[in-house]
């Protein structure tokens, strides 16, 4: 995969975000699976990919029948549920913000002067043209409180196989999520997404762990959609840099920041 990247010219040498801490104390072997429950071990990788706090600069790139690049920063206040977004470039899309607060969710356009409020039927929508939704990127459902969860059979030894559904209050399209979790460090591999008709629309990969902001997490992330089997697009998502914080100062999740 690297390999392909490279060949279109995506800068991908810097780091990221979004996993695990290096050293989980928790089930670092495969015998303790009898004493953690699923639920414990995705709840881990939640708090460990985005932390109490964050901010980060990731390189998002689109590849479909073009080349698309933009360069984001992110605010995530995973402990106030709350998720400020803005695009730095290209030059055309510059100063558009996202703001998510609970369950509400706005965007920004500059050049109309205007806010729009993002219904929550559309957050499933693809976010900007890519293969993240609305929901995957402003953190809107949570893999933790939304669904229930539980062990399957693993094609090897080192991993877990945890299966997620949906709980049935949850505001989700999905029929269930089938999510690789290797054992040794509790790095996230895979997500696989499936719909109502059980059939797979979009495979969410993790690669390149390295160490950012203190700890160990997969630095880039890979979105591919796929229709009857065969992909129709994908999309790359790789931090340049990403710090974990206690807090974020609460102005920068106001109406008044997102349309600075």
């Amino acid at each position: 995969m690297k390999s392909m990247v490279q060949k279109r010219q995506i800068p991908i040498t810097s780091p990221l975000r979004w996993t695990l801490v290096c050293a989980i104390a928790w089930l670092p072997v495969a015998g303790l699976q009898a004493e953690v429950s699923a639920k414990e071990i995705i709840k881990k990788v939640e708090e460990n990919l985005r932390g109490k706090a964050s901010v980060g600069e990731m390189l998002l790139v689109v590849q479909k029948d073009f080349v698309r690049k933009m360069l984001i920063q992110s605010w995530d206040d995973r402990a106030g549920d709350r998720f400020f977004l803005k695009i730095v470039k290209p030059q055309k899309d510059a100063g558009i913000r996202f703001l998510k607060d609970k369950g509400n969710m706005w965007q920004y356009l500059p050049r109309l002067g205007k806010e729009i409020q993002i219904e929550g039927s559309l957050m499933q929508n693809a976010w900007m043209g890519s293969d993240f939704s609305n929901d995957d990127l402003m953190k809107s459902s949570s893999l933790t409180d939304d669904y229930n969860h539980s062990f399957q059979k693993a094609a090897h030894a080192d991993e877990w196989n945890i299966r997620l559904v949906p709980r049935p209050a949850a505001a989700v399209i999905w029929k269930h999520i089938d999510a690789r979790i290797r054992q040794s460090d509790g790095m996230p591999l895979e997500y696989r997404f499936y719909d109502q008709q059980n059939r797979l629309k979009k495979l969410q990969e993790f690669s390149s762990f390295e160490v950012m902001g203190g700890r160990k997490i997969p630095t880039l992330m890979k979105m591919t959609t796929l229709i009857k089997g065969n992909v129709q697009s994908t999309t790359y998502l790789k931090f340049v840099r990403i710090e974990f914080r206690e807090a974020l100062d609460s102005a920068i999740f106001s109406k008044a920041n997102l349309k600075r």
